[in-house]
């Protein structure tokens, strides 16, 4: 089954990286610590909103102005002071997308990932961040993103946009990346190895035995610098996401308002070919007509109800389950990112916490990865097990789970015992309604 997944800004926020407003905010608040052009940046804010687009947009225009009012022979103290703005922007943004926290990032991203393998999976992104890309890493999972796969030195090279094979996840990072860099001028494009997130607009210089020296500049594309989007190898992502859009089975949308008419566009494709298209957002809220809206917070989402879609091979069950949870109002809109990191780190959490986080997984019907259970299941405490035993039934592996559960070393605990045959009944049940 083809699928085309975009993933927004909403995706990353939990992840230590603010959205758009946040991202507004945070550079307020860094320009009157910095003293950074800090009035003007306060006027623009007062003018646009908390809407960074809008605050580039307005930077941009007012630095073309300054050598416009100069070529006339003027000056306006003001124009300056946005050049100065805008350089500062362009670092913080780069630096802020690079604080996505590595843990965390693979508990988002990994289930997705791992279960997207044994489909035709499309991941498209506006994020600069490199959560995808630390899961895939962490998790040792081959991902497509167009760049060199075999390179042992301080980058690799660009070789073309990923293609889309039978099986496997390509990657589409329709904005760049903050570990992307190009030569000035020059239709050429590498990835470090190593980020390096250069102060303000300081170049980087490489060297190796292949190219010499070669200075290298930041290759994002900053909110509202569209006509960049013309540019290597932009066009040819952006051709690659359309066309997908054109061929996919089914498209889902997540962590974003769909504000980018790139975006937006590419949902109305898939929308107008009667193809089932989700859109995931914590609000359930979407003012796309004929857009299947899923109320569900990012985490939970990519950390549940997806993997536990694509796990099923036959995709009209995969399609089956996510209308499911649209027509289903979740019983908690919360993210579950911070409890799965809790029970994935036994040894840095108490029992209580612990015990506290699998009530919260339960609470908010989210099924959890059949490894994490199993783990837990196996949790030399009792009452872990014991309350691990309440996230076997909504599993898409729950009769691999009971089986262990059955010949667990907790068996021989009265409580334990007596839970795990009220499991056995419930699932009895349900086999019986078919």
């Amino acid at each position: 089954m083809r699928i085309l997944l975009f993933a927004g800004a909403g995706t990353s926020i939990e992840l230590g990286v603010p959205g758009m407003r946040g991202m507004a905010r945070r550079f307020l608040l860094h320009c009157r610590r910095s003293r950074t052009r800090d009035k003007l940046v306060q006027k623009l804010v007062d003018l646009n909103g908390e809407d960074l687009e809008a605050l580039v947009e307005s930077l941009d225009s007012l630095s073309r102005a300054d050598d416009i009012v100069k070529g006339l022979g003027g000056h306006a103290d003001y124009l300056p002071e946005a050049a100065v703005a805008r350089d500062e922007v362009e670092w913080f943004i780069r630096n802020e997308a690079s604080h996505a926290r590595d843990q965390e990032a693979t508990l988002m991203w990994g289930a997705t990932i791992s279960a997207g393998r044994s489909h035709n999976l499309t991941l498209a992104t506006t994020n600069y961040d490199c959560a995808i890309e630390i899961a895939t890493k962490d998790l040792d999972l081959e991902i497509r993103d167009g760049f060199e796969q075999l390179s042992e030195g301080k980058f690799k090279k660009w070789k073309s946009v990923p293609t889309n094979e039978d099986n496997g996840v390509r990657l589409l990072k329709l904005h760049g990346s903050i570990d992307w860099y190009s030569p000035k001028n020059a239709d050429e494009l590498v990835k470090l190895r190593n980020l390096a997130i250069l102060h303000k607009n300081h170049n980087l210089t490489l060297s190796s035995d292949e190219t010499g020296e070669i200075d290298l500049y930041s290759a994002i594309i900053l909110p509202s610098r569209e006509k960049r989007l013309n540019s290597f190898p932009y066009l040819e992502l952006y051709q690659a996401f359309s066309n997908e859009a054109d061929q996919c089975d089914i498209a889902i949308f997540i962590g974003s308002s769909l504000r980018d008419k790139h975006i937006l566009l590419a949902a109305k494709k898939t929308i107008s070919r009667d193809i089932p298209t989700f859109i995931v957002s914590y609000d359930g809220k979407t003012t796309v007509k004929g857009a299947i809206p899923i109320r569900q917070h990012a985490s939970t989402f990519l950390i549940s109800t997806l993997p536990n879609a694509l796990a099923e091979k036959n995709p009209s069950k995969t399609i089956e389950i996510l209308f499911k949870k649209a027509n289903l109002p979740p019983i908690s809109v919360i993210g579950i990112l911070d409890v799965v990191n809790i029970l994935s780190n036994p040894e840095e959490n108490d029992l209580f916490s612990r015990r506290n986080a699998i009530e919260r997984i339960v609470d908010t019907g989210a099924a959890l990865g059949a490894d994490l259970i199993s783990q837990l299941l196996k949790d030399e405490d009792s009452s872990i097990a014991r309350y691990a035993l309440a996230l076997v039934y909504d599993s898409p592996y729950s009769a691999i789970l009971l089986g262990e559960a059955q010949v667990s070393n907790h068996i021989s605990d009265q409580l334990y015992r007596e839970d795990l045959r009220l499991l056995e009944i419930m699932l009895e049940e349900r086999e019986a309604l078919g």
